[in-house]
């Protein structure tokens, strides 16, 4: 074999794959180098003497492939040889600054290593002893770092969750599996303890350009991401002190071994100097603004592994499991490493805000796993902990300064809550308080969450959050939720009385009234509403506290009840609809639960609200309170008529008039109660509803003008149209989407389809129409009628579109062409008489174009099948057309084969122009 021919080859093809015209005889030419029979023998030449990285690359992988493929052909020798060159590339390439070809030739020595574990040609123990060996406390800083990356690869390619697809069954898996961890894994997870120890020092001064540190943190997130206990990820473990909850906590199982060296004395003091040395660097390059990437990736690799190293354990019992002091100092290291990156909070969202948020949300995480291993009586054991975590909530759903609409800061917020909610969920802690959820925690985050949002879901998720927060310290959230309520009780009746804006007031009273009903109560809906069962236990097992939280917090509501009732009988009407409709439905869920209930409610709420206490006097209080709602209260249709009505005149003004600030003001808070209205309105007013719509359109269309340039007014005008339209697709009958179609077809304009979400609502109306009230849609006037087609042919030829909505847009043609040649066959006149003919030559057309000349896909195909096999029946119904006037699925089966060929060949025809 001509080593020098061998590599230009290889070298030339990897040149070619660069150029598109080459690239298909150049993959041809590596496919054959990796078939040929000396394979191994040119794929470790090409690794070993070329120096051009591409053809190292593609030598590796071949060599990888090849070897695995043909290793049951291969002689003990052959193999064992195999292995010890992949091992010994691997080393070599160890001062290599580039690190792509030295992984993957530790990927391939790892998968060689494990193929060949169970043939007894190689002593698996000396082999992995040679590894360590060779990256020892004499070795240099870059073969310490390559026997770490070797070890790593080694782990994870014995792992079942991240081995490679060698053909081999499971069980075969399982005893590789079963053989490292026994024999080999604690020499490794001690080896990289070590490592990681003479690493940290000169890494904790910027002192490690070789990575080393890294390396060995990764391979000690590696070993405790091993699945322990015999195929199982996790194994729930019984809490150290001897108790056995109902709910255990979620923890990894180490073997007696590896804990033994994870929880010996000293032997993680190296992470917190290596934290805090970090730390410090970061906001030294925050400042001068320049980043350090090596950095980075190191404080990455130390938050990843303290996150590993927050959820394990001993698997083992007796003296072998572990200790409370030995858990106690594990949350401890952890601690130390993950606070100094999330405190100061400020500093830690400032440095986010700088471009490192990937340390904050990795610092987070590690927080996570910590609250679900050790919960609060883990966290409680320093006293400093929990208000510095309270800090950082209160710093993150703030998200002040420079993290202000940061797009992490969203995820930080649920991690945060997820966080919180491990920690109150502690079973040992049934029926009491978790004293730190008090004064801070809850009132920042009733107070400072953020309920916008598009889909209900979504805003019931943040309520319920906040209700399993607030039912885990029930003595200290619900008189606090309480005491908020009458405050702001006094703040709408002052502001009422002096005659100053209530609207500031009125959001926070609803917004509290519906923290406070998601506390006192469960969604009820498929089942008898009882009492949440964290508020009964700790009833239970606090008698001797008043007065009663739950009661406290419930009279607060009839209290607010009772002073809207107040506010109705005003002479100028009731002062805001939307808390009385919430206070309505708020009471609604406390009666449900609460209200003269038969059974499942404890004795002191019985008391309260019984039969035998002030159940029926509270009873006839709401049944005047709904009565005086239902007297005095105007219906949805005529309150959106008066914002509907403003709206068009504001519309009706000129451009210099609608930019002046109290104009845009005004114009955004009309538009949002419009789309509130129409989102939340009731079935019976919703055609009504539509007819406002229809009025409204043009003045939509004149704002839509007159403010092209302003993106807030744009964004606004956008969501009104896509809650139209999804009110008409959810929540109206056939009978009224029919009337409503002709309202939203002239809101929609070819821009505004270049918004996703529009687009995938509006065209999901469209195809319903056409699939199922085709002969309806024929009807619509003629100009409404134009204006559909014409957004569907624009839908077409728009390729940026989302493949469902493509897939709508086709199948839309295709239902209203299938009703027009049935209308033909059976007489009738079809679309003729609306020029559908004309429109659908057109569309016909469009789709070729598209199908042809811009998609390069196939799905398209599938999709446009039956809409241009039935255009192009109009001219041809029978002839030797291939549908021969049939619809029926053997037909377009046969018109699909032919469509898929005729694109193919289309398409190769106008590449070859």
């Amino acid at each position: 074999m001509d080593v020098e021919s061998v590599c230009a080859a290889v070298e030339a093809a990897c040149r070619d794959l660069q150029h598109p015209s080459l690239r298909k005889d150049a993959e041809s030419r590596l496919l054959a180098f990796r078939s040929s029979a000396n394979a191994l023998e040119a794929s470790a030449a090409v690794l070993t003497h070329s120096r051009d990285v591409a053809a190292q690359f593609q030598a590796v992988l071949a060599l990888r492939d090849v070897l695995i493929l043909r290793w049951p052909m291969l002689s003990g020798e052959e193999r064992r040889s195999q292995l010890h060159f992949l091992i010994r590339q691997t080393l070599d390439k160890a001062p290599e600054p580039q690190g792509l070809i030295r992984l993957q030739c530790a990927g391939a020595s790892a998968a060689a290593f494990k193929r060949g574990y169970q043939d007894g040609v190689v002593d698996n123990v000396g082999c992995i002893r040679d590894v360590m060996a060779a990256g020892g406390p004499q070795a240099s800083a870059q073969h310490q770092r390559t026997s770490a990356e070797l070890l790593t690869a080694i782990v994870h390619e014995f792992s079942p969750a991240t081995a490679s697809q060698m053909g081999l069954p499971w069980s075969w898996h399982e005893t590789c599996r079963e053989g490292l961890e026994t024999t080999l894994l604690p020499d490794i997870f001690a080896y990289a303890l070590t490592l990681a120890a003479r690493a940290a020092p000169p890494a904790s001064q910027g002192a490690d350009p070789e990575g080393r540190a890294v390396a060995a943190l990764e391979l000690l997130a590696a070993v405790l991401s091993w699945d322990f206990a015999a195929g199982r990820k996790v194994s729930w473990m019984a809490p150290a002190d001897g108790s056995r909850p109902a709910h255990h906590s979620r923890v990894t199982a180490l073997p007696p071994e590896l804990w033994a060296a994870l929880a010996a004395p000293n032997a993680l003091d190296w992470l917190e100097p290596l934290v805090r040395s970090l730390q410090g660097l970061r906001v030294q390059h925050a400042q001068t603004g320049s980043p350090s990437p090596t950095q980075d990736r190191l404080l990455a690799a130390v938050l990843a592994f303290a996150g590993q190293l927050a959820g394990v354990s001993c698997k083992g019992s007796g003296s072998m499991a572990r200790t409370q002091p030995e858990a106690a100092n594990q949350l401890a290291a952890v601690m130390r490493v993950v606070l100094p990156c999330v405190l100061p909070a400020q500093q830690a969202l400032w440095l986010a805000a700088k471009g490192g948020e990937e340390a904050l949300m990795g610092a987070l995480h590690a927080l996570l796993a910590a609250a679900a291993a050790h919960r609060a009586r883990g966290f409680e054991a320093d006293p400093q902990w929990v208000p510095g975590l309270v800090e950082l909530t209160v710093a993150v759903f703030k998200g002040e300064g420079e993290a202000k609409d940061e797009p992490w800061l969203e995820e930080a917020q649920d991690v945060l809550l997820d966080m919180w909610m491990e920690l109150i969920s502690d079973p040992a802690r049934c029926g009491r308080d978790v004293g730190f959820v008090t004064y801070h925690l809850f009132p920042t985050l009733f107070l400072t969450d953020d309920v916008e949002g598009d889909e209900e879901a979504q805003i019931e998720e943040q309520f319920e959050r906040l209700a399993v927060i607030a039912r885990a310290a029930p003595f200290s959230s619900l008189p606090l939720l309480s005491q908020r309520l009458e405050e702001c009780m006094g703040h709408v009746a002052s502001a009422t009385q002096n005659g100053s804006d209530t609207t500031a007031p009125f959001e926070i009273l609803c917004w509290l009234l519906q923290v406070a009903a998601f506390v006192l109560a469960d969604d009820g809906a498929g089942e008898d509403p009882l009492p949440p069962v964290a508020l009964s236990a700790a009833l239970e097992h606090d008698t001797n506290t008043s007065p009663n939280p739950v009661a406290t917090l419930s009279f607060s509501l009839l209290n607010v009840a009772s002073a809207c009732l107040g506010l109705v009988n005003l002479p100028q009407g009731p002062p805001s609809p939307r808390l009385m409709e919430i206070l309505v439905v708020v009471l609604g869920r406390w009666a449900d639960t609460y209200l003269l209930a038969e059974e499942g409610i404890v004795p002191a709420l019985d008391a309260s609200f019984g039969a035998s206490g002030e159940g029926p006097h509270i009873a006839n209080a709401l049944v005047n309170f709904a009565s005086a709602c239902l007297n005095h209260f105007a219906g949805e249709s005529q309150l959106h008529k008066a914002q509907a009505e403003e709206v068009a005149a504001l519309a009706g003004q000129t451009e210099a008039q609608l930019q002046r600030p109290e104009v845009v003001n005004r114009l955004v808070w009309k538009l949002e109660v419009l789309r509130g209205g129409i989102m939340g309105a009731q079935l019976a007013s919703t055609e009504a509803l539509c007819i406002l719509a229809a009025h409204l359109s043009q003045p939509m269309l004149s704002l839509l003008s007159k403010y092209r340039g302003r993106t807030e007014i744009v964004t606004l005008l956008l969501k009104y149209a896509v809650a139209v339209v999804q009110r008409l697709l959810l929540n109206a009958d056939a009978t009224t989407l029919l009337s409503a179609l002709d309202v939203v077809i002239p809101l929609i304009t070819p821009n505004l389809l270049k918004h996703p979400k529009l687009a995938r609502d509006f065209f999901t109306l469209v195809a319903f129409f056409m699939e199922s009230m085709t002969d309806a849609v024929a009807s619509l006037p003629a100009k409404s009628f134009q204006s559909l087609l014409s957004t569907l042919n624009f839908g077409i030829g728009f390729h940026a579109m989302e493949l469902t909505v493509v897939q709508l847009i086709f199948e839309s043609i295709s239902g209203l062409a299938k009703w027009h040649v049935q209308a033909v066959q059976d007489g009738q006149a079809g679309l003729t008489q609306a020029g559908g003919h004309e429109a659908f030559v057109q569309m016909l057309q469009r789709i070729l174009q598209r199908l042809i000349f811009e998609d390069t896909t196939s799905s398209a195909v599938d999709y446009a099948v039956d809409s241009a096999a039935v255009a192009g029946s109009f001219d041809k119904l029978t002839a030797d057309n291939i549908l021969s006037g049939a619809l029926d699925r053997e037909a377009r089966r046969a018109f699909q084969q032919r469509m898929h060929v005729f694109v193919t060949n289309a398409r190769a025809a106008v590449r070859q122009l």
